[in-house]
């Protein structure tokens, strides 16, 4: 049984510059090896490196590529469930696969009828994602200035999070929480009037939880409803350890 998998590639280049066409053709080849694409691949380029992501059906993603003319490196995950895994791309090699341990460092709260609260909070977790590219279908690579991954990534449980730990035990309560979101499609019910929780790194926000009130009407002190979710987990937000990871 094949599975779905969101999948983020790296390029660096061993020797020359990359230039957009060498990205075009790279991101050719991975569409023709694909099974099944969903939606469209999308790719952007910076002075050092470039980054391709997309998510499809199991593939031979790298067969034809250029070993000797680029590194890759791999950040993706599957609707199989497992953690996230980070990977030196290798055409012989598969034993390096590592989960992905993803950081933030501060949490921001709203209530309602209060204004936001601002929290510094260092922490990591490990997530599962899995979701569409894009909004377009194309077997076309397309550039982007940036990828608009938390407008993609829609979904109704805790987008993945399989574990979750911070640094001070006073904070263990985002932990509870988390644990309290459901999985996918649940509804949930609770007492407190927390409506929004956003994730950050680096003033990034790489994980939103939105409350969705379904008893509005209701008096009583249990609120029933669900969790809208959404994540952006990428390689700045992922804790590459001891690692070859070419920066």
């Amino acid at each position: 049984m094949s599975s779905t998998v969101n999948r983020y590639i790296r390029v660096f280049p061993i020797k020359d510059e990359l230039n957009e066409s060498d990205i075009q053709e790279i991101g050719k080849v991975i569409v023709s090896n694909s099974h099944y694409l969903e939606n469209r691949l999308e790719y952007s380029i910076s002075k050092d490196f470039a980054d391709l992501i997309f998510t499809d059906e199991d593939g031979e993603h790298f067969k034809g590529l250029d070993f000797d003319k680029y590194v890759f490196w791999e950040l993706s995950g599957s609707s199989f469930g497992n953690p996230d895994w980070i990977r030196k791309v290798d055409k012989t090699d598969q034993k390096n696969i590592k989960d992905a341990i993803y950081q933030f460092d501060r949490i921001v709260i709203v209530r309602k009828n209060s204004l936001p609260e601002q929290f510094r909070i260092n922490g990591k977790y490990t997530a599962c994602k899995c979701f569409p590219i894009g909004q377009n279908e194309s077997t076309i690579p397309t550039k982007v200035s940036e990828f608009n991954l938390l407008e993609y990534s829609l979904s109704t449980d805790n987008s993945g999070i399989i574990s979750i730990e911070v640094q001070e035990k006073k904070h263990q309560y985002l932990v509870d929480f988390i644990s309290s979101i459901g999985t996918v499609g649940s509804t949930v019910s609770k007492t407190d009037d927390l409506i929004e929780v956003s994730f950050l790194f680096n003033n990034r926000v790489i994980r939103t939880y939105k409350w969705i009130d379904d008893s509005p009407n209701k008096l009583e002190e249990h609120r029933y409803g669900y969790w809208e979710c959404r994540s952006a987990d990428f390689w700045d937000n992922c804790d590459i350890g001891e690692t070859d990871f070419v920066n």
